[in-house]
């Protein structure tokens, strides 16, 4: 029941009190609106930023009282059979625990800087030191196959192009497809070396084909440049691969927004990013496995990346999918490997068992128009 409605117009919002009727107890809830040409949006609710979605820390028994106030405020506005094109979607993410009140929302993770997004709906699940830019190690070859699937996809470079293999990209160890200068190597073994085997070898050989001076820096500001028209703010590249460098430094959330771009732009070539192990021609057999924990462990987990350095310690982008809803993760600074796949196994799961969505409303749903008593028709 809704009793003691109060709305107050201001120039662009409208205010709304409105108190449920729960035994004897009255409950006071603010809510703001913006109502325009597109459509509906609620903006806050009890003091919590809304944005496209409802804040987790709503608990689910106020849904109910959203929607009821949605209702109202049509009806009070008048808006009649009025299209909302705008955010008739509302996605609730709520606890799936008996009080919704469970220490989902105390869950902290031991790593350095953490970003976890439901890419679904853009709800942000959790963020610890999201915006500070630190060594991103292997992870930053994420920018180099993005800009790589670009080059494809405009006709700049074919899958089966072969590459010439430069005494540069010859001179870089720790992780490598072990090249040298007598190889010309395809296009597609280039980016599965650089998926499966995390080659820092093969980002040279691609990072010098794309150049525009045909030189590993000069793709490095090329890097720099793109990320910035991607809203990658916190992100600038000394080279192609994460070799340690003052210089080369991402955020977790600019990460997070790379590899969203990489799973929506390029769903064909995020495959790749799913095979466990890639032979190459048999010159490599110590590194021929995918170094993601996760992809053998059948929780909804397909791709992305891991990255290590002495400075970075252990990191991984990684994205799930379970039925309708993704969930994309970044984390850095833990001390192992093996501490660094409990961690990232931990989060995919807490992300699907602790959260879920619920639809209260459809873009482009239509409002019946309703005469009220005392309306003049």
């Amino acid at each position: 029941a809704m009793k003691d409605w109060a709305i107050s117009k201001g120039v662009t919002h409208y205010t709304h009190w409105f108190q449920p009727l729960t035994g004897a107890t009255a409950e006071k809830h603010d809510a703001f609106f913006e109502i325009s040409s597109s459509g509906l949006v609620i903006e806050q609710f009890d003091g919590n930023q809304l944005v496209n979605t409802v804040n987790s820390k709503i608990e689910r028994s106020h849904s109910k009282l959203i929607i009821s106030l949605v209702d109202k405020v049509i009806k009070e506005n008048q808006l009649g059979e009025m299209m909302l094109k705008s955010i008739l979607f509302f996605a609730f993410f709520v606890v799936s625990t008996l009080t919704f009140r469970s220490t989902a929302f105390a869950f902290d993770t031991q790593a350095q800087a953490a970003y976890i997004i439901d890419q679904t709906t853009g709800t942000v699940l959790l963020a610890k030191n999201e915006d500070v830019p630190l060594p991103p190690a292997s992870m930053s070859k994420l920018m180099t196959l993005f800009m790589t699937f670009e080059a494809i996809r405009d006709g700049r470079l074919l899958w089966d192009d072969k590459l010439p293999v430069s005494e540069h990209a010859m001179s870089y160890r720790g992780s490598s497809m072990f090249l040298d200068t007598t190889d010309r190597v395809t296009v597609r073994d280039l980016i599965r070396g650089i998926i499966v085997l995390s080659g820092n070898d093969a980002c040279v050989v691609v990072a010098e084909a794309l150049s525009p001076d045909g030189t590993e820096t000069g793709f490095a500001n090329m890097m720099t440049s793109r990320a910035k028209k991607l809203g990658m703010t916190n992100s600038i590249f000394a080279n192609s691969n994460g070799w340690p460098s003052p210089q080369h430094r991402m955020s977790m959330k600019d990460l997070a927004i790379l590899a969203n771009r990489i799973v929506e732009e390029f769903p064909s070539e995020y495959t790749l990013f799913s095979e466990k192990e890639f032979l190459f021609d048999g010159r490599t057999p110590s590194n021929v496995r995918n170094r993601n924990p996760l992809l053998k462990l059948d929780i909804g987990a397909d791709g992305l990346k891991t990255g290590y350095t002495r400075e970075a310690g252990y990191g991984m982008v990684g994205s799930a999918k379970r039925i309708n809803r993704r969930v994309t993760f970044v984390l850095t600074g833990l001390k192992s490997s093996k501490g660094r796949a409990i961690e990232a196994e931990i989060i995919v799961n807490w992300s699907f068992r602790h959260f879920t969505s619920k639809t209260c409303w459809r873009l482009n749903w239509f409002v019946k128009k309703q005469h009220h008593p005392g309306q003049r028709r």
